[in-house]
């Protein structure tokens, strides 16, 4: 019995030790990622990152990931990216804006509604959701869906000038 006792001390204390380790070098290369970024590395620094998630699956590095490869206009793959993020991480409010945003550029208005709208039931004060959802209502001829999503933003993010500028440029349409 005790010596079923030490096998199982070590086991645990080899395990714990590793996931240890693991993160350590998930936070490192997650560092390293982050200081190419701020260099203009970004292709080093995605790659980094996704070293990281190797060690450790993290919602932050996805959305790193993700922003990144929106950035270098490589929307397919940060599609592909986002979707891997949600399957870990479902209910990641950023990953689901990205998705919609992404389902925008695709020109997929119906899905980026809908992932907004699933957003907006985790988190209904998500800062742009309501401006992305206006610009959707007003790029399929919404307008009145439009101007009250837009409203919906300024009531939630009333610095959000690009929503008070929409609202001013809707105001003699929808009336």
């Amino acid at each position: 019995m005790k010596k079923a006792f030490y096998i199982f001390s070590i086991l645990f204390f080899l395990v714990g030790c590793t996931n240890n380790h693991e993160k350590r070098i998930s936070i490192q290369l997650v560092k390293e990622g982050d200081i190419l970024y701020s260099k203009g590395k970004i292709d080093e620094a995605i790659d980094k990152w996704k070293k990281a998630l190797y060690f450790k699956k993290q919602s932050k590095i996805y959305e790193k990931i993700v922003v990144a490869l929106i950035i270098k206009k490589k929307n397919k793959e940060a599609k592909k990216w986002v979707e891997e993020g949600l399957t870990y991480f479902p209910n990641c409010v950023n990953l689901i804006y990205n998705h919609a945003f992404l389902s925008v550029v695709d020109g997929k208005y119906d899905e980026a509604i809908k992932e907004i709208d699933r957003l907006l039931e985790i988190n209904q004060y998500y800062p742009e959701a309501h401006f992305m959802k206006g610009m959707i209502f007003e790029k399929i001829g919404k307008k009145r869906e439009a101007k009250a999503e837009y409203i919906k933003e300024v009531n939630i993010n009333p610095g959000c000038k690009k929503a008070w500028k929409k609202i001013k440029e809707m105001k003699n349409e929808t009336e």
